[in-house]
This record gives C-alpha cells, sequence and structure tokens, in this order.
C-alpha cells in the first residue's frame, strides 16, 4: 500500500528530535480529526463504472477493495490548497497559501497496473506575511506544466517515476527560466544558491524522486486494501535514527468510517505516528547522548521534551471508480511557544 512520507525524514536538528518526542505522547493530545472535506459545488456526477469495488459481508461486517478502476485515457482533474502558518510566542510570524491545479491523465491501463501523467499548474500564492518559503517558489514555477509519468500497480500502488533521465533533462532546462523568474523580485544571491541546491538534489535519484512524490504518496494513501468499514487497519514500518542506533518504529493506522453502498461513496481517516514505547525507549539514548554534547544547550532540550507533532488525513472517495473526490492532509509541529502547521485540501472536478 502506498503510504505518505513521514516527516521524520525533515531536516533541522529540532524537527528531527521534535518528531521522534511528538507521537510519543499519549494520544489524548492530539487535535480531533475533521471531518472528511466534501467535493467542491463544481463536482461532476458520473455513471456507475461497469466494474465497482469488491463488496462482501461477512459476519454483518461490510469489507470493501479500494482500487482504481481507470481506462486509458481518463483524466482526473483537481483543485488544491496549501496553506502553511507559523506563529511564534503567540504572534503568527508566517502566513500563505497556495492555489494550483493538478492533473492526472491515464497514459495505459493494463492488468499489470497503470502509467499516469500527473502535471501540477503554476501556484498562485497569497502571502499575508512576506515569508513563503523561497524554494517553494522556485519549485513550483520548475514543475509547472510538466508531465511526472508514474507507474502504479493495479491495486493503485505506487512504483515510481517513469523515464527518469528524460524528467530530469526536462527540469534542467527548466530550472534557468525560473531563476531569471524568482531573481526579478527576490534577493539574486539566494536565488543563486537554491539553484544549486536544486541541481544537486537533481542529482540524487532517490533523494529527487522522494521530493517529487511526496503529494503523489499523500493521494494514494488510500489505496490497494480491503476495508472493513469501522475496523482501522495498522501497519507497522521504520524510518531511520538521524542521530545512529535502532530506528524509530512508526505505527499508520487507517479506517474506513463511512460507506454508502448505494453511491459507492466512503469517508476515510489516516493518521501516523511514532510507536510510543519503543520510541520513549530510543528517545532517552539520544537525549543522553545530546546532554553530554558541549554544542547543545539545556533550554534545547527542555524544549525537545515539549514537542508535539501531528500528521494525519481524510479522505472522499468513490469506491466506483476508485476515485478520489476529496482529501485533507494535515501536519504540524509544536516547540515550546512555537506551532508549525501545514495543511493540503484537494477537491474533484471531473469524472474519469
Amino acid at each position: 500500500m502506498a503510504r505518505g512520507s513521514t516527516a521524520v525524514a525533515a531536516c533541522g536538528l529540532a524537527w528531527l528530535i521534535g518528531c521522534t518526542v511528538a507521537w510519543a505522547q499519549d494520544a489524548a493530545d492530539s487535535p480531533p480529526l475533521p471531518e472528511p472535506p466534501p467535493a467542491t459545488e463544481t463536482t461532476e456526477s458520473a455513471e456507475p463504472a461497469a466494474e465497482g469495488p469488491t463488496e462482501t459481508v461477512i459476519d454483518g461486517a461490510t469489507n470493501v477493495e479500494l482500487v482504481p478502476h481507470w481506462q486509458a485515457g481518463d483524466v482526473l482533474r483537481y483543485k488544491t490548497r496549501t496553506q502553511h502558518e507559523r506563529i511564534e510566542h503567540g504572534v503568527v510570524s508566517v502566513e500563505w497559501s497556495a492555489d494550483r491545479d493538478i492533473t492526472i491523465e491515464v497514459v495505459e491501463a493494463t492488468d499489470q497496473g497503470f502509467r499516469t501523467n500527473w502535471t501540477f499548474g503554476e501556484a498562485t500564492f497569497r502571502d499575508r506575511s512576506g515569508h513563503v518559503d523561497l524554494g517553494i517558489k522556485l519549485a513550483s514555477r520548475i514543475m509547472a506544466g510538466q508531465p511526472i509519468t508514474i507507474d502504479l500497480d493495479a491495486r493503485g500502488t505506487l512504483q515510481g517515476i517513469a523515464q527518469w533521465e528524460a524528467l530530469r533533462e526536462q527540469l534542467r532546462a527548466a530550472l534557468d527560466p525560473a531563476v531569471e523568474w524568482l531573481s526579478a523580485s527576490e534577493d539574486a544571491s539566494e536565488v543563486a544558491a537554491l539553484k544549486d541546491q536544486f541541481e544537486s538534489l537533481l542529482e540524487n535519484q532517490d533523494a529527487a524522486q522522494e521530493v517529487l512524490l511526496g503529494s503523489v504518496k499523500a493521494f494514494l494513501t488510500v489505496y490497494g486494501e480491503t476495508y472493513t468499514v469501522g475496523q482501522p487497519l495498522e501497519f507497522e514500518r521504520t524510518t531511520a535514527n538521524p542521530f545512529g542506533g535502532d530506528p524509530f518504529p512508526i505505527v499508520e493506522a487507517i479506517v474506513m468510517e463511512t460507506y454508502d453502498p448505494e453511491t459507492g461513496v466512503a469517508g476515510l481517516v489516516w493518521r501516523q505516528r511514532m510507536a510510543p514505547e519503543r520510541t520513549v525507549e530510543i528517545l532517552r539514548h539520544v537525549l543522553d547522548a545530546l546532554s553530554k554534547r558541549d554544542d547543545v544547550k539545556p533550554e534545547l532540550m527542555d524544549r525537545v521534551r515539549a514537542m508535539w507533532l501531528q500528521d494525519d488525513a481524510v479522505f472522499r472517495v468513490d469506491t466506483k471508480t476508485g476515485t478520489v473526490l476529496a482529501m485533507k492532509h494535515r501536519q504540524g509541529m509544536r516547540e515550546s511557544r512555537n506551532v508549525w502547521k501545514a495543511s493540503t485540501a484537494l477537491a474533484f472536478l471531473q469524472t474519469p
């Protein structure tokens, strides 16, 4: 099953430690999840697909298989809005949002899976604080209109980017015009440094694909499983410990909370967290090691212990076509009195 990437992989000492501490806290500390977002009024109705979901009833429980039922030539169009906010000591220091379109075209559909083209439109930024990250602006400009060919298996599980070398050359060709565009309104030396970072990223295929496929992984989270309505599925994996030693364990849970057999529309909730007991044990060793370092101040240790992290999403899906109708993905971190929050809402505009 394709899963969203964990925020633990983010860079920065405080962020890395915060991720390990946050999910070790009691689940009650996490805010409640929102209701699954509705599709927008522009969503068109569709005739049921010729091949719908596999649905069975066992001991009174409804089981629904959720996989894409797409054909070559199908096109799915979405509107997305991403919002970022940072609150420092009770004052909003960063607040901006970005709107863009996403188009998914099914190029090939076989018994083995799907070849799809994902095209991200130009982002429209609304900046209330004057602090939109320049790297995000540059990446958005480079990616705009560049089709990314992505392979999925028959169950909708991500297989990776196809034709990587061709895509890398397309992105390299788009880099200089994007740098020129951004330099017209921003500090040229900062933009030049970002260009170097982007060029280095493209030299590392694994790292580049991890960055490029971040939103794709979130979108595909619900596919590839048979759900028993009302019963969570849990998965365990690990992520590398940036300080060395044992990897951190991650627990992901996803549940189909609602399902309408007549319409085929289902509501799902996903959340990931650190496995509490094992994480606390690993974290204790990390904190002990940090406390012996001369460059780690005691105040940092106190801030680390107060950190909190969330990473969750809600979905509304048409199981008859296997189409995500709406999604809202939230991530956030609290460190002392500082809070960082990001959310991406996605709404379906056109049926396959």
